[in-house]
């Protein structure tokens, strides 16, 4: 019985050759937090790689929420239109991050600047 390996992404393959999307430094520093230690390079370049895709994911998202806020839609909203938002709104940013992750509750109390601050 001969095992078959899963076709391998040209460009996964190509970006790990490249230098990491995040420095390795920052990556083995999060690895870090949770208890993980990457010695191998490929490794570290291809946690890098997962890490940007998943930003990418998570402003793709915020993206879509904000046009949804602007346009009063929840969803269905045209990609084209997507692509034209640029900046999104810190609310915006803290609901997806609840709605990606229910227990990361209140969000927006921890990282809302400090308005009265600034006011004085």
């Amino acid at each position: 019985m001969t095992l078959r390996v899963p076709d391998i992404d040209a460009n996964v393959v190509k970006a790990l050759s490249q230098p990491s999307a995040l420095h390795d430094e920052l990556v083995r520093y999060i690895l870090s937090t949770v208890g993980c230690k990457v010695q191998n390079e490929t490794t570290t370049r291809l946690v890098s790689h997962a890490v940007q895709l998943s930003l990418e994911m998570f402003f793709k998202d915020a993206q879509c929420a904000e046009m949804g806020s602007r346009t009063g839609m929840d969803s269905a909203v045209n990609p084209l239109l997507v692509e034209e938002i640029k900046e999104v709104d810190f609310q915006v940013v803290c609901d997806v991050l609840q709605k990606r992750n229910p227990s990361v509750q209140n969000y927006n109390l921890i990282l809302e600047p400090n308005i009265d601050t600034f006011l004085d």
